[in-house]
Formats: C-alpha cells, structure tokens, sequence
C-alpha cells in the first residue's frame, strides 16, 4: 500500500497540473448531477494526497572510501616512437574509475600521467591502438572514440561518436591509418578516418549478432570479425568492402558466448571461444579447420598488429618457444605467462607479462642474451565500483566489486581492510551474497552463474571457498541476483546469457541451518517459525548498510514514531548506473576519488500514511 500511494499521489498531482493548464483557456465544465462510480470507491485520501518529505530520518554515520581497491590490468601498449627503442614509454589501461590511463616514461618505474575518461558517471576503457605516426593514442569508452595525444598528454580528448554504438571493442589501425572496430548492439563494425573525423558503420552482420567483439587484420587487408552473444561464429570481408561478408562457422559450434581471441597470419587464423580451452585453427585461403591446440600457455599479439608470417607463440615452463612452420625454437626465458602479449615492431619484439603491482616489459630475444632483468613497471592501484554488499553477524563488512576478483571486507568500528587471498580464482564479480550462520557466505558470481560456498572462519585459506554449483552450462544461465535461504535449502535467481530472454529459479540444500535470532517472514502473512517460512533474512535494528559507487556509506536509524511510517521509494532508473531503490534524494559529492561521485541520501517520513502503516510495511520499505 506504501508503494501504491506513491505511485497513486504523483498520477494525481499531475491530473492537478494538467486541469490547471487547461482552466486558463477553457471554461469548466459543469460537474454531473450524479457520482460516477469508480473501481477507487470508496477513496482513501491518505493515499492520494502528494506524500510529503520530512527531514532527519537518516544520517550519515561515517563514510568508508575506497571500499574495493584493486589492481586489474585490461590493456598494455609500448608506444613505440616515443622514448628508447628498446624501452619505448608505456599506456596501460585498468579497470575501474580511475587512474583509468597510465602512462609511463623510458626508463621509469612508476607512471608519471594518470588520466581518466572525462566522463560522469565514470565509463571503463575498452580498446586502446596507438598511432606511431601521429603520435596518438586512440581510446574507446561507451559509443566514442578518445584520442590522447603526445602533443597535449594532461587531456584526453573525445574525437568522435559512432551513431547507435554504446559500447566499442578491439580498436586496430589499419596501413592507410583508418581506424576500425567492433560494436554493440549495432553488431557491426565502424572506420573512422582521424583526419576528417568520417564516420563508417557497416550492417548488422547477422540477425542474431548484437556483438562484434574481436576484430583484426591480414596482410591482405581482410579483415577478420568474431561475433556474439547468439551462435558466435567469424566473418571475413575486405577493408574495401564491409558488406561482402563471408560467414564460418565454428568447428565447434556454440548456442551462445562470444568468439574471445582472432589473430591472422598471412594463411592461417587463429581463433578461442567461450567454453573451449583450445585454439581453433583455420586455412584462411580454403577457409577449412584444420587443428586445435591448448590455448593454455598461447601468447597472443594485440589485435592492431599485422602479422607477417603465421608464426605463433606458447609459453612452456619457463621458455617461449616460436612455433613456424619448419618446426620450433626457444626465443627466451619468462618467469610467467600471466598476461603475455608480444609486441611486435621494426625495432624488435617486446614481450609484456603481469606482475602484481603493474607489468613487466623486456625486449626479445636480446635481453635474455645479456641476461638483462626485464623492466618492471608498478601502477598506481584503482577502484572497483561497488557491486554487492553484505553484513553478517561477524562484524565484517564484505563487499564485491564490478569487474572485480574475490571479495573485499571492511571492519565498521575500525574501518580494517582485508581482501581474499589472491591466489583465489574462483571467486569472479559477485552479483549478491548472503550469509548462513555465524561462519558461512554463499556467493552468486557473473558470469559462469557460479555459486560459491565460503567459511569465513577460514577466510585466508583458498581451500574455503568451493563452487556448489554452476548454472550457465545446463541452463544458460548468467548472473545470480538473487539468493535467499530458508531452514534447509538455498534458493537462487538468475537472469539469462547474453542473447537469451527468461529467467530462472533453482534450490539447493546448505550444509547449514539458518542461525538462531533472525526473524522471519512467510511470503503471506508472517511467521516466527523458521521451518514453516518460506524465506528469512536477517534483520539489524540499529544500522544499515548501503553502497554508493567506490565509496560505502553507514547511516544510523533512530528509533521511529508509531505515527511514522517509510514512505515509498523512488522506482529505479534505467540504464547502467542505477540509484539504489532505497534513497529518496540522492546528492553528488565531487571530492570523492578521481571525481567519480559519492552519493549521500535521506530517506523521508510521512506522518499523513501513518494510520495505514504496519511493523511489516516499515520493514518492506526499509529493506
């Protein structure tokens, strides 16, 4: 009933207005001799009348900055021209708000420019190509391509916007300096030419396609496009002549997931896909499959480099052996094949790899002739936005982050931080959570619709958290957004892959009961009685907990009057960045990390619902 005033009191209130307009032009009409009857008889004026907002209800207790920091390298780039041939400077991209763009100069250890995309809300880096001959750097974040350029390196510029594109993927420049990729939900692709800021985009490559994620080029000038989220497959046409497509199928085709890696020699592609662990081989002139091999240990190139031969790269042990066609040779000596890319260029190969606190950078084969280190460059550390929250009963704060690994916690009282080991590959962006006792979480992460169990008794031992079960392979499943528990079972929502529409439902039995002291509620009606209610959740009749982008606030809650009642929230607002359903006025605070906004909120009373309001609505609009 909350809810339906609200909804009731603004539909009215503009009636009001629009009558209002109309009087001043027309004259009013004469009211009939007798009442209409109407499916709202008899009205309840309280809930028709405009709500209106008190103040004081919450407060912000204390604000925690920087609730999930992290460290996630999407993209780096030797930008080759600039600095030493064999340590030219760096630009690697991270995931997160800020320090989106680091750029680093020869010889240096640390970035000397931190940039982010001059957007709000914040949009993440997708694709980065660098042009030698301009001395740019071109960027993709949500439907426009960026350009950071030497000449002026404290900006980043937008250059232009590609029409019914929001999201841009795999950015190569190709030899006439057009710069191409890939698109969604156009499903297509795009060139721009820099110098008139033109804009290309082909058709939809097929009905079913709204991705084109993986994009590059031959020697030919063919380009080769990998599809998604429906029956992902690859596409060939020439660089003149986008709408001559040839389709291939995969060898092994797919229902659904995105074509993850193409790269093409001068007769051979090379392709991975969601779901198989192997590299796809294919015979570009009789565009036949030909082989597979262990994508475990392949070292890729960056989509924007054009390869010359149809030699490839494995990492074994600690070796990088060369794969060519009249056999293999070791190259060099890696210490790790973790984010390995070869970066090929006139003056050399340079061979990329993560490190824990940025990447490293080494020329091949020569350093390892000279027995050269290779040149370790440590980042400055981003942001994760806040994905989910949850507090338990073990005084912990546990938080997940967009795009983030494992689960970060925070100790309100003392505001001690931890984080999940980082040995943990399990634990991917947890879309919700929701705890079991005093020692149990259950973790619902994108994008394998995996469910996570963790004994956070044993929080630092990676042997503690196992996956109960996976929804994605047998049901097309993708995110769990919702997790709840009763006193035997774990019941768990989720939406589909990408491509597919409904939704499903599964439960599974816990190893543990629900704790004692956590009040419950039947679906209709109520009910103190754990075995007979069909969810519980757990209730802290002191604080609340909520997330605002990178940033956690706590508010306090007093104590309300029995003629007080929670008004109806706000609905949600579409897109990527939603408010959380809970605040009623939302403001900005600009001195939150990189600019990226801390949002502080008052939830409002009203007193003129408090006949109709129970102990239950008050718990329904508060949690």
């Amino acid at each position: 009933m909350v809810g339906g005033g609200a909804i009731a009191g603004t539909a009215v209130s503009r009636m009001q207005s629009q009558r209002s307009q109309d009087d001043s032009s027309t004259p009013a009409a004469t009211a009939p001799s007798t009442a209409t009857a109407t499916p709202w008889a008899p009205r309840d004026e309280r809930f028709l009348a405009t709500l209106q907002e008190s103040k004081g209800a919450l407060s912000i207790a204390r604000e925690y900055r920087g609730a999930f920091p992290s460290l996630k390298v999407r993209d780096v780039l030797p930008l080759s021209g600039l600095g030493q041939a064999d340590a030219p400077w760096t630009a690697a991209s991270i995931i997160g708000p800020s320090h989106q763009l680091q750029i680093t100069r020869s010889g240096e250890s640390s970035p000397h420019l931190l940039l982010d995309i001059p957007l709000d809300p914040p949009a993440e880096i997708l694709s980065m190509a660098w042009d030698p001959a301009a001395r740019t750097l071109y960027l993709s974040a949500r439907g426009t391509l960026w350009a950071w350029r030497y000449s002026a390196p404290k900006t980043i510029e937008p250059l232009v916007d590609i029409p019914g594109a929001t999201a841009l993927y795999e950015l190569l420049i190709d030899p006439q300096g057009l710069i191409w990729g890939g698109t969604f939900p156009l499903g297509a692709v795009f060139s721009v030419d820099p110098a008139t800021k033109s804009v290309h985009v082909s058709s939809q490559f097929a009905s079913d396609a709204e991705y084109v994620r993986r994009l590059t080029m031959d020697t030919k000038g063919q380009l080769w496009a990998g599809t998604g989220a429906l029956n992902p497959r690859i596409f060939m046409f020439p660089r003149t002549a986008t709408a001559s497509r040839i389709e291939i199928p995969l060898p092994e085709p797919l229902k659904s997931g995105f074509i993850t890696a193409i790269r093409a020699g001068t007769s051979k592609v090379r392709v991975t896909t969601d779901g198989w662990p192997d590299v796809f081989e294919l015979d570009s002139n009789s565009r036949t499959w030909t082989r597979k091999f262990r994508a475990s240990g392949w070292v890729r190139t960056p989509s924007s480099t054009i390869l010359h031969d149809d030699t490839y790269y494995m990492v074994q042990g600690t070796d990088l052996i060369a794969y060519r066609g009249n056999g293999t040779a070791k190259v060099a000596e890696v210490a790790t094949d973790v984010g390995a890319t070869l970066h090929l260029s006139d003056s050399g190969p340079l061979l990329s790899a993560a490190t824990p606190d940025g990447f490293s950078l080494s020329p091949l084969p020569e350093a390892s002739e000279r027995g050269e280190q290779p040149a370790e460059v440590s980042l400055e550390p981003g942001l994760f936005k806040v994905q989910s929250i949850l507090a338990p009963t073990d005084s912990t704060l546990y938080v997940g982050g967009f795009m983030g690994t494992g689960i970060a916690g925070i100790d309100p009282d003392s505001d001690a931080r931890w984080h999940s080991p980082d040995a943990l590959d399990i634990v991917h962006q947890v879309e919700n959570m929701i705890s079991v006792g005093a020692d149990r979480l259950y973790l619902g992460t994108y994008s394998w619709a995996d469910v996570i169990s963790c004994d956070t008794s044993r929080r630092d031992d990676v042997s503690s958290y196992k996956r109960i079960a996976r929804f994605s392979t047998n049901y097309n499943q993708s995110r769990p957004f919702g997790l709840a528990t009763n006193s035997s079972s774990l019941f768990v929502g989720t939406v589909p892959n990408y491509g597919r529409s409904g939704e499903s439902s599964r439960r599974s039995t816990p190893s543990r009961t629900p704790p004692s002291g956590c009040s419950t509620e039947a679906a209709r009606g109520s009910s103190k009685d754990t075995r007979s209610s069909d969810s519980w959740r757990m209730t802290n009749t002191s604080t609340e907990r909520r997330r605002c982008g990178t940033d956690l606030a706590w508010t306090t809650r007093p104590v309300l009057p029995r003629s007080s009642c929670w008004t109806s929230p706000p609905r949600r607002r579409s897109g990527r960045h939603r408010r959380s359903p809970a605040r009623a006025r939302s403001t900005r605070r600009s001195s939150s990390p990189a600019g990226y906004s801390s949002l502080t909120w008052k939830a409002s009373i009203s007193s003129t619902l408090a006949p109709a309001c129970s102990k239950r609505n008050i718990r329904s609009a508060l949690f």
